[in-house]
């Protein structure tokens, strides 16, 4: 089998592995919503919560095997494209890490010191990118931009997790928000994180699609 063929058949086994994550979720909402993750390892065991634990890792290992097939479309079967696979890892153990060595409380400083750096970070990629279109042919600007604005959605959807999380829509402050009355404002605030999540990756898949299909005309 050829490494197109097998990276083809890699990347559809991770689209169906994330599709089995959304319906999972689909399908233990209405217990989750119920219940809670630990009312529904009470009620069902450790054998009870496989499904759950499907649902709450299958997206991002789905994801990492997506990465794998995609890579091995165009590249031999080789130490350069399997290492990505460790990435199923670290993107585990994301979820599972941080809360334990940072606590479950909630902490100023590190939600303070994360919204610092990505002011930073983003400042940082739009200089680059900026400094990166110069150098490229006009052909490849328009690709370009449209990377940028998806970017720059993902920017404003984490700044407004924060409001939504704190000030002002105070989703973090149950009790804040009833005495506020802010519940309405954190909706249309989390829909809009939403939109912004949706848009990003749009204009970012679009961008790279533009940059594809100029790379194979200039090639």
């Amino acid at each position: 089998m050829s490494n197109n063929r097998v990276g083809v058949v890699v990347f559809a086994s991770g689209l169906v592995v994330m599709i089995l994550s959304a319906i999972m979720g689909k399908v233990l909402q209405s217990q989750l919503f119920e219940l809670g993750i630990s009312g529904l390892q009470q009620t069902h065991g450790m054998t009870g919560m496989v499904p759950a634990m499907v649902f709450f890792f299958s997206f991002p290992v789905g994801l990492v095997i997506c990465l794998v097939g995609a890579v091995s479309m165009r590249s031999h079967l080789s130490g350069r494209v399997w290492p990505y696979a460790l990435l199923v890892a670290p993107a585990v153990a994301i979820v599972v890490l941080v809360p334990m060595v940072f606590g479950r409380e909630l902490s100023t400083d590190y939600f303070g010191i994360g919204g610092v750096s990505i002011l930073l970070l983003s400042a940082a990629t739009i200089y680059y990118w900026g400094s990166y279109r110069a150098r490229q042919p006009a052909s490849r600007h328009a690709a370009l931009d449209l990377q940028a604005i998806g970017y720059l959605c993902f920017a404003l959807a984490a700044w407004n997790s924060c409001g939504f999380g704190s000030v002002p829509s105070f989703a973090l402050f149950p009790e804040k928000m009833i005495a506020l009355g802010t519940r309405e404002f954190a909706v249309g605030q989390l829909k809009s994180i939403m939109a912004f999540f949706v848009l990003g990756w749009l204009f970012t898949m679009l961008g790279f699609l533009k940059a594809s299909r100029a790379a194979r005309r200039d090639g």
